[in-house]
């Protein structure tokens, strides 16, 4: 309430949800070409100071605004009425909102587990075509970790964009697995990652290279099989309406975002359909062997 009377806000309409009714995205043709438009801007529009009280909120109470505020932040140096208008939609929702804080409960040791999502919303960067890429990570099935970043490449293909993310999640998964053995000196072994991209899962494992599908992509994004090789991970399909990562990088619709939302939050989670998940484990994996005979198949012919 504090911060609304910061910005003017607290007797302004509420939202259903952060994001603008309008739903449209600011982008850098909104800012001024002139400098003395700019100044005007910078001196008019709060807008360092706003995203910084939103950074706050999103790292301490609300997951849910990751997506809202990385696209905030993109205008900090750069003001411009379209991104105030994105902001305000922000502060609209938080007034309507009764903060639901997330607890983490905690459990015993010997019976820890751990579990991660990994999503992301391929060139919808307008200005950069840059992707965004998302993760959650849940230990006891309580969030401990989460996160919304704009990858450093743009990505030929939605695969490829999933794979970063994924590549980020993976890393992430291995930081807290190293944590958590240095604490309570257990070590966790194939956590599950879940994705929503067959053609990533297929990448994610040794899958022979073919380079009309696979060759553009940079090699270190391949990280993540050396993790399963090792033990470390296990990379599993689930839907994508169960997909919690999916909150990080898009807004879908209200529906969708309470949905996930409450999901992220709300302690005590479901896992995807753990079955079907092995089921689409198990079709990869024989995916991948019979392009490995094809490939030897191909090879000998050759010779």
């Amino acid at each position: 309430e504090k911060m609304l009377k910061v910005f003017h806000m607290h007797s302004s309409n509420t939202a259903r949800a952060p994001p603008p009714g309008s739903g449209v995205v600011p982008t850098l043709a909104d800012v001024p070409d002139d400098e003395p438009s700019r100044r005007e801007n910078a001196e008019r529009i709060p807008q360092q100071q706003a995203v910084g009280h939103l950074q706050y909120l999103q790292n301490t109470l609300y997951p849910e605004l990751s997506y809202s505020v990385k696209i905030a932040s993109k205008f900090n140096k750069a003001p411009c009425d379209a991104a105030w208008t994105w902001i305000k939609g922000i502060f609209r929702w938080l007034k309507k909102d009764e903060c639901k804080p997330y607890v983490i409960r905690g459990g015993e040791w010997k019976n820890m587990t751990l579990t991660a999502w990994s999503d992301s919303n391929h060139a919808k960067d307008v200005d950069g075509r840059k992707s965004l890429g998302g993760y959650v990570i849940k230990l006891w099935g309580d969030l401990i970790d989460y996160g919304s970043f704009t990858q450093p490449i743009v990505s030929h293909s939605s695969s490829e964009s999933e794979l970063i993310a994924l590549d980020m999640c993976a890393r992430r998964v291995q930081y807290i697995v190293w944590l958590l053995e240095a604490m309570c000196g257990k070590k966790l072994a194939n956590v599950p990652i879940y994705i929503d991209n067959n053609s990533t899962l297929e990448w994610s494992r040794d899958s022979p290279f073919s380079p009309s599908r696979n060759c553009h992509v940079h090699a270190r994004y391949f990280y993540v099989r050396d993790l399963q090789r090792e033990g470390v991970v296990n990379v599993l399909k689930c839907d994508t309406a169960d997909n919690l990562a999916d909150l990080m990088v898009t807004f879908k619709s209200n529906e969708n975002f309470y949905s996930l939302s409450s999901r992220i939050k709300g302690g005590r989670l479901e896992l995807p359909n753990e079955s079907q998940a092995v089921k689409n484990n198990e079709a990869a994996e024989k995916a991948v062997k019979a392009k490995k005979s094809q490939s030897k198949s191909a090879a000998a012919q050759n010779s």
